[in-house]
């Protein structure tokens, strides 16, 4: 049940706990009731929000795990699937409370998936799952007070002491520069032409998506693993007519014409053996010597990116690979390009930098809506270019094209 995508987990799942006596812990925690966020007792009423505020940190702080709230137990054992009610038919208006919860009052701020199972009429199972932090410790702030940093164990949530405190700020840091180094290395290799297929020294598009089990756990893949999977890790740029090998670092995929080893392809996806993929679109600008300011070529960016990410983080499903998941956009040689829009007549305003280094998004859920992880950051290069935002995704935040 863990392992599977969050909305899938049914009624069956949660038996098969009880059926398996999987015992409450470092990664799972039952709750039979609710918490009392509404309690009339204001004490009460704070000590309840303090105590979700508890919970999901532990398992931020430490390994991850899944709060499942609505399931009775004994001595750690689950036993039952009574449910809870979750204001009758809404559940999704208690899941955006408590979202709003914990995002408010813990610090650095944390991002969680929820669940709701119906298991009979307006009772509901809700499920939190609580992905390892990148940036933790997190501690609780709740009402502006600090409060407690908080881990996990095999009996549960306790009180982290100084050492811990210690390492885990080390660890953290550690980790976030090493990812930040990993990007802006491979960026300047890339740029230097030191890339696994030959691709065009020109404006270019790279998309990283770095999990955080490369860095933390020393994650690894038989070449062959990758293989089975490659359907999903294709070239950005194209869905069809592509090829692949096996190279030092995992595998390539390619798009575009003759071998492989020479002649310029438009693009290419490394799946490296350490879970870590790294995808790039070339050419992604046009620039003319009669014309001032070149001009990017966003649909081909938009449509890269919109038709990629989804077929990768499936492919992350397909391998094992959880959340969480660095996701970062560079651009580079940009400097000098802008956007052309269709019907606009104003100055086109050429981009200042030569590299874009987009700010990372980090992707909690492997079935998340990857549109809407790439729309800030898509928006953020129509930024460079003088607009407010892309025209391409209507008012919901689905993209139009």
């Amino acid at each position: 049940m863990l392992d599977k995508p969050l909305e899938q987990i049914e009624i069956a799942d949660l038996q098969e706990l009880i059926t398996d006596k999987v015992q409450e812990g470092k990664t799972i925690d039952y709750k039979q009731a609710m918490y009392r966020l509404d309690s009339p007792n204001p004490e009460d009423k704070d000590k309840q929000r303090e105590e979700l505020l508890k919970d999901v940190s532990s398992f931020a702080n430490t390994i991850g795990g899944h709060l499942i709230i609505g399931m009775a137990e004994d001595k750690g054992i689950p036993t039952a699937i009574p449910g809870v009610t979750v204001l009758l038919d809404d559940p999704d208006k208690e899941k955006n409370r408590l979202s709003q919860l914990i995002e408010q009052w813990l610090e650095p701020r944390i991002s969680c998936g929820m669940h709701a199972i119906e298991v009979q009429p307006k009772q509901y199972v809700l499920v939190i799952r609580v992905p390892q932090s990148l940036v933790s410790p997190h501690r609780v702030v709740y009402q502006k007070q600090f409060g407690q940093f908080w881990a996990r164990n095999s009996t549960g949530a306790y009180r982290m002491d100084t050492s811990e405190l210690r390492r885990a700020f080390t660890l953290s840091e550690s980790i976030y520069e090493q990812i930040k180094q990993f990007r802006r290395e491979r960026t300047r290799l890339i740029m230097d032409g030191e890339t696994p297929v030959p691709i065009e020294a020109a404006s270019s598009l790279i998309l990283h998506l770095i999990p955080l089990d490369s860095f933390a756990t020393r994650l690894t893949f038989d070449v062959q693993v990758l293989e089975r999977v490659s359907r999903h890790f294709g070239p950005p740029a194209g869905t069809t007519g592509w090829g692949q090998r096996i190279n030092m670092d995992g595998i390539v995929t390619f798009r575009g014409g003759g071998s492989s080893a020479v002649a310029l392809q438009h693009g290419y996806t490394q799946a490296f053996r350490n879970g870590i993929v790294e995808a790039t679109v070339s050419s992604i600008a046009v620039r003319s010597k009669n014309a001032l300011v070149g001009c990017l070529d966003i649909d081909l960016i938009e449509q890269s990116l919109v038709n990629s990410l989804p077929k990768y983080l499936h492919g992350y499903g397909e391998l094992g690979i959880k959340p969480p998941i660095w996701c970062f956009l560079t651009l580079t040689r940009t400097k000098g390009v802008g956007i052309k829009v269709e019907g606009f007549y104003g100055e086109r305003i050429p981009i200042e930098r030569d590299i874009l280094y987009l700010p990372e998004v980090v992707i909690d859920d492997l079935t998340t809506d990857a549109v809407g992880v790439l729309k800030p950051l898509i928006d953020m290069i129509w930024n460079a270019a003088g607009f407010q935002r892309s025209p391409h995704f209507d008012a919901k935040g689905k993209w139009i094209g």
